[in-house]
This record gives C-alpha cells, structure tokens and sequence, in this order.
C-alpha cells in the first residue's frame, strides 16, 4: 500500500474509532481526540490542536470541523474527506442497523440502566475535557477574567454561545 493510502486508511480508522464513542455530543471525545492525534499520531502540535478546537467552536458541529482539519493537515484534501466521514461512518451504521428495533429497545430495562451508566459518565468526561483545556488555554490574566465572566454570564443569563464567542473573539482582537 503507498504511503498516501496508508495515511488515509490510518486517517478513517482513527477518526471510525472516535466516531463510535460520541455519546451525547461529540465534545465528550476532544480529550481522546487530543491524545490520538497529538500524543499518539503526532499529526497536530498541541497549539495546532487548539487553533483547530477553536475553529471548530465558532461554527456548526466543532467535531466534524476539528476532524476536517486534522485530516487536511495531514493529507490534504482526501484527508479531510476521509476523516470527515469516517468520523460519522459509526453513528450513521448504528441508526441504520437499529432503527427497525427501536421501538423494541426504547423502552428494554437493559437500555435504560446502560443510558443511566452513560449519561453521568458522558458528564464527567465533559468537566474533565473542560478543565484541561482551561488549564491549557486559560493562562494570561486577561484570559483568566474572560473566561470567568463568560461563565458567570452564561451560568446567570439567557446570553446565546455563539453572541458570547463572538464578542470574546473582539475583545482578544482589540486587546492585541
């Protein structure tokens, strides 16, 4: 196999892989996503990873952005495709593959307690992914008060997320 297609098997496998642990959100997979990629792979750099997180914040679906990008950094734009699908190729086989059955499984005993076992779990794995980013993120003291005042602001308002990054992007451009 050539070294091109041998990326890009590697590039859908990874991403396939990732694809079948989103539970409720793809954020609850961007620790394994940062250990695969930039600890495993060594695709990205750590600032790589992060500059491609935060792309991937300021538009619709942030994992299926954050996995384009990894696949055109390392294989251009076959790599963004095949990473790109490979990241939803799971998800869309499993509601192929169950939708016949899912009135049947809805309501199992099994189901529930499993979905009662994941669903705490899926939580913890979002604080935890958050306060690692924040730790790497988070250092200067103009990003120290941003960030408290963008979470007070959205743990006491009604303020949409995507007003609050918009206006946290201006206030880091006039900052600089």
């Amino acid at each position: 196999m050539s070294p091109e297609l041998m990326t890009l098997w590697e590039l859908a496998i990874t991403f396939a892989k990732m694809g079948a642990l989103i539970f409720g959100g793809g954020l609850v997979i961007v620790a394994l996503i940062e250990d695969e990629i930039v600890i495993g792979q060594q695709w990205l750099t750590h600032k790589e990873f992060l500059d491609g997180l935060a792309l991937g914040q300021v538009t619709p679906g942030p994992i299926t952005i954050l996995a384009t990008f990894v696949g055109y950094k390392v294989a251009g734009i076959g790599g963004a495709l095949v990473a790109t699908i490979a990241i939803y190729a799971p998800g869309i086989l499993l509601v192929i593959l169950t939708t016949r059955y899912f009135q049947r499984v809805r309501h199992s005993r099994w189901v529930r307690a499993f979905l009662n076992g994941v669903k705490p779990a899926a939580v913890a794995v979002l604080v935890a992914v958050s306060l690692r980013l924040a730790t790497t993120m988070i250092q200067e003291p103009l990003s120290v008060l941003l960030a408290l005042a963008a979470l007070g602001i959205l743990l006491f308002s009604k303020i949409e997320a995507w007003m609050l990054i918009l206006v946290g992007a201006l206030i880091g451009l006039l900052w600089r």
